[in-house]
């Protein structure tokens, strides 16, 4: 969340949550292309909890840290957890960080809270276009020969290095640091406690595979589903679902500090009126009134390969087209 457009957002969850939000203005592509913003969020983190010198604030207990964002942001506070998720399993606990040897132990975090979570960089799961009448985000080009946004032409973009997507190389575009989505569940075994957020919006999908897989990792998900809701419709005070969603996102953040998020087993959608249902989340996912097919995890996997696999082909005919006019 951006220290600049989030001011009213961040604002409201301090107010609400009777915290500070550390609010980080990180690398964006395609100047400055994966890694660069997790580099920065992941270096944003250790100059909480190990503050250099002559820094303003004290060092901050992992255990009183939520991680958390809107859309994109949510992405990379996802793929960050990701990143100290797996540096723990390999058995990486220290890392130098302005010369100092700070721990990165299991309780590295309280939580994470998303909302309208963009955990897919492919965009290959169906409700990219199945949710088209609910949400505000175009839907991704059904044309193979230019995926990315038509920019105007700069210095910038298109990179002299041909490049189909702006975040990263197309060989990237599903590595689980880019797309967390494509992370197996047992990447996510021993995580903090996950509060989502989302709509009836193109990245719904996304959001509830990885919740189901959150689940049956045996971690503990909130899935927080609001019906007809758009793509990041939690920051928009102005509508009811919105404010619900907030104050919900509020709560967990309260209860994960103060390790009082219980594990269920069940998730919520919420309607226009306000009607609250409950469902299994080992359901999320799976076929229903609105999706026809079960996405499980092979035909998960199997649509996020068909999307890079193209992109990777494109990308190597755009780049021998350019080596073709330097001669």
């Amino acid at each position: 969340m951006d220290p600049v457009t989030h001011r009213p957002t961040t604002s409201a969850l301090a107010a609400q949550t009777h915290g500070c939000c550390f609010s980080v203005r990180y690398r964006l592509a395609p100047q400055d292309p994966f890694p660069s913003a997790l580099l920065d969020a992941f270096i944003a983190y250790l100059s909480l909890i190990s503050p250099p010198p002559n820094a303003f604030h004290s060092p901050i207990s992992p255990g009183k840290i939520i991680l958390s964002g809107d859309s994109s942001g949510a992405g990379l506070a996802t793929s960050l957890l990701l990143l100290m998720a797996t540096l723990n399993r390999i058995g990486v606990h220290r890392i130098l960080f302005h010369g100092v040897s700070v721990p990165i132990n299991a309780d590295y975090v309280a939580g994470l809270a998303i909302t309208s979570p963009w955990l897919d960089v492919s965009r290959s799961l169906p409700s990219v276009t199945r949710n088209l009448q609910y949400d505000i985000i175009a839907p991704p080009s059904s044309d193979h020969t230019m995926p990315y946004p038509n920019f105007p032409r700069d210095s910038v973009w298109p990179a002299q290095q041909p490049r189909v997507e702006t975040y990263c190389e197309s060989q990237m575009v599903i590595h689980p640091l880019v797309s967390p989505l494509a992370a197996s569940k047992e990447n996510w075994r021993g995580v903090a406690p996950i509060y989502i957020s989302v709509g009836w919006e193109s990245m719904q999908d996304e959001a509830e595979v990885f919740a189901r897989r959150i689940y049956e990792a045996g971690g503990t998900v909130i899935f927080d589903g609001y019906i007809g809701m758009p793509h990041c419709f939690a920051i928009m005070p102005w509508n009811e679902a919105g404010r619900r969603a907030f104050a919900n996102c509020a709560a967990f953040c309260n209860d994960a500090v103060k390790d009082r998020v219980t594990r269920r087993d069940f998730g919520t959608w919420t309607n226009k009126d306000g009607k609250v249902e409950s469902f299994e989340l080992k359901k999320l996912g799976m076929s229903n009134n609105e999706r026809k097919i079960n996405l499980d995890d092979i035909l998960v996997n199997k649509l996020l390969e068909s999307q890079r696999r193209w992109r990777v082909e494109l990308e190597r005919k755009l780049r021998n087209i350019e080596k073709f006019r330097e001669l």
